[in-house]
This record gives structure tokens, sequence and C-alpha cells, in this order.
């Protein structure tokens, strides 16, 4: 199975995706904060990243270019809620991320998704 960051600003978010992934078996960590997630990387083997778009500091198109900067080739899904911030999801995809994720979002569509994901990586 696959380890999985998950960063969302809002707990339930994170508790909501963790505890779905964690049905799968996946390993999840999370954090609340865009400006962490390098740090995590450095010293975890993530296979795919999921990033809200819009938190606060750093946000995720901001934590997106990072990663991809620093030449990480993990898998990226950006998560964005609907209306403006669903608009950020075409710059999520321009800057690097492999798929987008529109909240709110039901828990199969997530599961598929990331086990798409975690075949591409492998």
């Amino acid at each position: 199975m696959a380890i999985i960051l998950v960063v969302d600003d809002e707990d339930m978010i994170r508790q909501t995706v963790r505890s779905t992934l964690d049905l799968d078996g996946h390993t999840t960590i999370d954090t609340s904060d865009g400006a962490r997630v390098l740090q995590i990387l450095q010293d975890n083997q993530v296979d795919l990243v999921l990033t809200d778009i819009l938190m606060p500091g750093w946000n995720g198109l901001q934590t997106i270019s990072e990663i991809r900067k620093l030449g990480h080739n993990v898998k990226i899904i950006a998560m964005s809620g609907s209306g403006v911030s669903f608009l950020h999801l075409d710059d999520a995809a321009k800057l690097g991320a492999d798929a987008v994720l529109e909240k709110p979002f039901r828990p199969k569509d997530l599961r598929a998704l990331v086990s798409s994901m975690i075949k591409k990586a492998a």
C-alpha cells in the first residue's frame, strides 16, 4: 500500500480523507500547513500528496509549485471546493498536479482516484 500525505487546513477534511484511505490499507500523514510539506517529503517516502488549494499561509498552488521546483516526482492530487476556488484547480494542473478533485467528494470517488494515481506511480 501507499504512503499518502494529506494537506488541508480543515481538520474534518483531513480526518475524513485519512479514515477513507485507511480502509484501503494506506498509511496517511497529514498537516494543515502547506509549508511543512517539503520537510515531510524529505523525511518520508511519500507516494502521493493530496493538497487543498485554498489554505492560509502557503496555499496549495504554492505547495505544488515548490514540490515540482525541487524535482519531487510524487503524484499530486489538488482538491478544492466549488465556486471561485474550483477555478484554481486548472491552475493546479498547470503547475504540476496530476489530478484534481472537487469538494465535496464521495469517498468512493476519492478511493478510485487515489488507486488510479498509485497505479500510475508504480
